[in-house]
């Protein structure tokens, strides 16, 4: 429990690290999924440490169990030999080796237990791995939805820019028609009505000399006419 607690304590660190640095959210989920995988690699790499530990405190338990054999036999041997020192001292290495093998059992019963709990850190951590592995994949999906959500409202909130600067457009030009058109309208009423006798689109306004002469000629048309006209009528 306490390693898992630390992990989680250290990813949790290195992502704020990492939102700290603006770095990619995709690019931050794998990052922990590989860390986690990391940790479960240590996590059998140390439970293999511990069963060789513990196979070899069981080789050199299995070596003092015969030591201590041996010296229960010598202690017999000495005993009926009539060597009482010698089997005092058979006897005194033999307690030295049981206790030796005592201190082993200690050892590998606490290897024991170091076993069993680095078992269910791995067997823990191997959920943990499968279930994010499984959510940072939705999470890496549901990054690219909000991303592509973001781009496109930010493309329509461009666009809405270009139509009111297209509908601005639009309007100027449309008020201008209607100027334009009013102006046709008020000369074409003009003329109906007898104002303008002609008007020229093609050309620039008459000055006054050319106005003037005109008129000169109209006026000597009517009086020719007019002329002729009592002539006929003896008038």
């Amino acid at each position: 429990m306490g390693i898992l607690k630390r992990t989680a304590d250290i990813l949790s660190a290195k992502i704020h690290g990492l939102l700290d640095g603006t770095e990619n959210p995709k690019e931050m989920l794998d990052y922990s999924y590989e860390k986690q995988k990391e940790l479960l690699q240590n996590v059998s790499k140390g439970i293999a440490d511990v069963m060789t530990a513990k196979k070899q405190l069981e080789i050199k338990r299995d070596e003092l169990n015969v030591a201590g054999e041996k010296y229960g036999r010598q202690a017999e041997a000495s005993v009926n030999a009539g060597r009482d020192d010698l089997a005092t001292l058979a006897l005194s290495r033999k307690q030295e080796t049981l206790q030796s093998i005592e201190n082993l059992n200690r050892q590998i019963a606490g290897l024991d237990k170091n076993l069993e709990n680095l078992k269910a850190t791995k067997q823990k951590l191997e959920v943990k791995i499968q279930q994010f592995g499984a959510h940072k994949e939705i999470l890496k999906a549901q990054y690219d939805a909000s991303k592509a959500t973001v781009q496109v409202q930010e493309s329509l909130t461009g666009l809405s820019e270009d139509i009111a600067d297209v509908k601005s457009t639009v309007d100027r030009v449309e008020g201008k028609i209607q100027k334009q058109k009013a102006r046709a309208d008020a000369i074409t009423t003009m003329v109906d009505e007898g104002t303008l006798t002609e008007v020229d689109f093609g050309s620039e306004k008459k000055d006054d000399i050319d106005r003037e002469l005109a008129k000169i000629g109209s006026n000597s048309g009517v009086n020719n006419e007019l002329a002729a006209l009592k002539a006929k009528l003896g008038k």
